[in-house]
């Protein structure tokens, strides 16, 4: 995050499948404000637990990325979910 830190003027978004890693990591390393994290949401069994994993991330802006729909989500519960790209 040292890099984004710094340029402070951009906007990064970050987006991972290992939203459980990204949880552990920045429980440890403060996320710059100026950095958005997301997760990718294809499908119920794999898609749809990252959320909650994501949650536990101290950023600033949370986000999902629900590209490629592959089915049916359901109904998704976005409290602590800023943005959504579908």
């Amino acid at each position: 995050f040292t890099t984004m830190r710094t340029a402070s003027q951009h906007t990064f978004q970050v987006l991972t499948k290992r939203a459980d890693r990204v949880a552990a990591y920045t429980s440890e390393h403060a996320v710059p404000d100026n950095v958005w994290i997301g997760v990718s949401v294809e499908n119920k069994k794999h898609g749809v637990p990252r959320i909650e994993h994501l949650r536990r991330v101290p950023a600033r802006t949370r986000f999902l990325s629900i590209e490629p729909l592959l089915e049916d989500v359901g109904h998704l519960d976005l409290t602590g979910i800023h943005w959504v790209i579908v």
